[in-house]
């Protein structure tokens, strides 16, 4: 069994990697994607084995990567999904013209690029399409 944990670049304030002030759901859905691929390519790793588990919005990112990558996605973990980014935001902002530059959200900063991705991306919409199995908790 290989692991691989890593960094969404700019994706909280315990963050190891530099902040970016353009993050969005789109940055970290590439970020993860690009870890997949990657690792399906080694040589100690099956490629016809690979899962994904992700925490928060972590989770939401990793269940739009399997459904976007599902020719090498087997199956996801999803520990506490954030599957309300879509609602919290129109919610807050129920004109997308308002929406800041910056909002604060659990103590730290997120872009007005953030919350445009998530104004614009309903995930009910597009998450069911995953064929595997998921997990969640």
């Amino acid at each position: 069994m290989v692991t691989y944990v890593f960094d969404f670049c700019g994706g909280g304030n315990y963050s190891q990697s530099d902040w970016q002030d353009n993050m969005s759901f789109f940055t970290e859905q590439h970020d993860l994607e690009s870890a997949a691929w990657e690792l399906s390519r080694e040589p100690f790793v099956d490629e016809r084995n690979l899962f994904l588990c992700g925490a928060s919005l972590g989770a939401t990112v990793t269940l739009t990567v399997a459904r976007a990558n599902a020719q090498i996605v087997k199956g996801c973990a999803l520990l506490y999904p954030a599957f309300n980014p879509h609602d919290a935001v129109r919610a807050a902002c129920p004109n997308r013209d308002d929406i800041p530059d910056s909002f604060p959200v659990m103590g730290m900063n997120v872009s007005g690029d953030f919350l445009r991705s998530c104004y614009d991306y309903d995930f009910y919409e597009h998450i069911p399409a995953f064929p595997r199995d998921v997990a969640t908790a």
